[in-house]
Formats: structure tokens, C-alpha cells, sequence
């Protein structure tokens, strides 16, 4: 049996018995919430769903800011890249066409082995690759080198020599980008040049 509560508990309190027998003192100030309202267990279930819905929003408006930061920052990183490899291609053409020897007849025609020499420098770093070669760029090929491009003096002796792309597309997984006419480089001639129309 429990004992019978004092009829002033409500005053001053307020003896609870477990089941040992053991008096605790319990105030009576905690049977009662601020305000008179007790705890709702299914408002407070309503909000922490709130709450965690909040966060899911929040966490999808981040990964999506996120995913495109990543993004911008692949594209740019690798089109960098790519065009690193294609300025080290274009240097190593003009290069080799600024020692190599020039014959013609005086008439300031381009000697097609030349040429050719210059663009498989360009596109294999060889000038005469072996079949099965890999381009030093990806999807690089001779049909998207320029024709070297020399400069005369009014003695019709080559100075200058010019190589570069005429058209090379960056595909960047994500987006594509095309460049045309570059990279160039120009350097002066060094090497050996016959007008007498034989090889030198």
C-alpha cells in the first residue's frame, strides 16, 4: 500500500516512495511546466522532421553550388593543361624548321618535305614517326597544323619562320573549346638555305 499524500503536498511538496521504501523529496514546483502547459511529444516529433528537411534543402542547394565550382575548376585546370602541351608541340616544330635546311629554286616556294618534317615534329616530336606513333596531344593530327609560314627578305633569303594550329578543339568533358590560329610561334632562321633548286 502507498501512504496517503498530506493533504498540503500540493503547497509544499510532496513525499514519493519507490518500492524499496526509500523517502525521496520531490518539490512540487517540478509537477508543473512554465506557462501550465506540459510537453507534446508529437509537436516536438513535428519540428525535429522539420528541422531535418531543412537540412536536406540546405545540403542540396550546397552540393549543387559545389558540384559547379568543381566543375569550373576541371575545365579550366585541364584546358590549361592541354594547351600547355600544344604551346611545347608548336615550340618544338618551330624549332626544328628555324635549323632545318631550306632548298628551293630562289623563288621562295616551300619545299614540301620541309613542311611535312616540321608538322610530324609538331604532332609526334618526331620527323618521321613510325606508323602506330602517338600524337603528343590528344586528338592532335597534321591536317590540324598550319603550313610553315616563312618570311623573305628582298634577296628572297628566308628570316623568320612560323608555326602554328590552324584549329584544335579542347574537349573538356563538360564543354568544348576550339582554338584557331594559335598557338603560334615565330622565331628567326638559323639554318641552311640553297636557291640553286638542289638539295643542299
Amino acid at each position: 500500500m502507498w501512504p496517503q499524500h498530506h493533504s498540503n503536498a500540493s503547497a509544499f511538496g510532496q513525499l514519493a516512495f519507490n518500492f524499496r521504501g526509500n523517502c525521496r523529496y520531490r518539490p512540487a514546483e517540478q509537477d508543473h511546466v512554465v506557462g501550465g502547459a506540459l510537453p507534446m511529444p508529437g509537436r516536438q516529433r513535428r519540428l525535429d522532421i522539420a528541422d531535418r528537411g531543412n537540412a536536406m534543402i540546405e545540403f542540396a542547394l550546397s552540393a549543387m553550388v559545389l558540384t559547379y565550382s568543381l566543375t569550373a575548376v576541371f575545365q579550366l585546370g585541364y584546358s590549361m593543361y592541354i594547351y600547355n602541351e600544344l604551346v611545347g608541340a608548336v615550340r618544338a616544330g618551330a624549332r626544328y624548321a628555324s635549323l632545318a635546311k631550306i632548298s628551293n629554286a630562289g623563288d621562295k616556294a616551300l619545299p614540301a618535305a620541309y613542311n611535312t618534317a616540321v608538322k610530324n615534329m609538331v604532332v609526334y616530336g618526331n620527323t618521321n614517326p613510325a606508323n602506330g606513333d602517338q600524337a603528343v596531344v590528344p586528338s592532335l593530327t597534321l591536317a590540324k597544323v598550319n603550313d610553315v609560314v616563312i618570311t623573305w627578305d628582298a634577296g628572297n633569303v628566308p628570316t623568320d619562320v612560323t608555326v602554328s594550329i590552324s584549329s584544335y578543339a579542347i574537349d573538356a568533358v563538360f564543354s568544348t573549346f576550339t582554338l584557331t590560329g594559335k598557338p603560334s610561334y615565330k622565331v628567326p632562321f638559323f639554318g641552311q638555305y640553297c636557291s640553286s633548286g638542289a638539295a643542299c
